[in-house]
């Protein structure tokens, strides 16, 4: 199920434009399987972009920013959405609850292995739990960009109703 909104996005100086957003159900966010080469002294994951030569995990976006939280103690962080970037989530040592949202359905499921990941489309609200010590890689498909982020639920559901009265 897809809902349209068009949006302006004022990036600096001079670049005002017009973007046709498509936004995403909660059920297009899905884990992707992450198969490993087992070797006899340990197991090698490899993540790469969909393409006619990808061979492994294949994340259905090229990938501009990779980053990875790490985290000393329990602690729950997120609590966002992005407008325009796409995400993959891998938990690769410990565990992570993430709860996810589109604005009128909520999902959550544990990332507690390299041999999975979390595809989380743009316009879906994240919410992570992370067990002391856990490393989380997210791969996204946009660079950084703090005007991406919306960091208040309200404001969220406001973005995905775009003035029509349902997310």
């Amino acid at each position: 199920m897809l809902c349209e909104i068009f949006w302006a996005w004022n990036r600096g100086n001079s670049e005002l434009g017009h973007r046709t957003m498509a936004f995403d159900h909660i059920d297009d966010a899905r884990q992707i399987a992450c198969p490993g080469f087992v070797q006899e002294n340990g197991v090698v994951y490899v993540y790469e972009a969909d393409g006619p030569r990808a061979t492994q995990a294949k994340i259905p976006f090229s990938i501009a920013r990779v980053f990875a939280v790490h985290t000393s103690i329990t602690s729950a962080r997120g609590h966002h959405a992005h407008r325009a970037c796409r995400q993959f989530l891998v938990c690769l040592s410990g565990r992570c609850r993430v709860r996810f949202s589109d604005g009128a359905n909520w999902r959550e499921t544990t990332l507690s292995s390299s041999d999975v990941g979390l595809l989380i489309p743009a316009g879906i609200w994240t919410e992570q739990n992370y067990d002391a010590g856990s490393i989380l890689l997210v791969m996204c498909d946009q660079p950084y960009d703090e005007d991406d982020y919306i960091r208040d639920f309200g404001n969220f559901l406001a973005f995905r109703d775009g003035g029509r009265g349902q997310p």
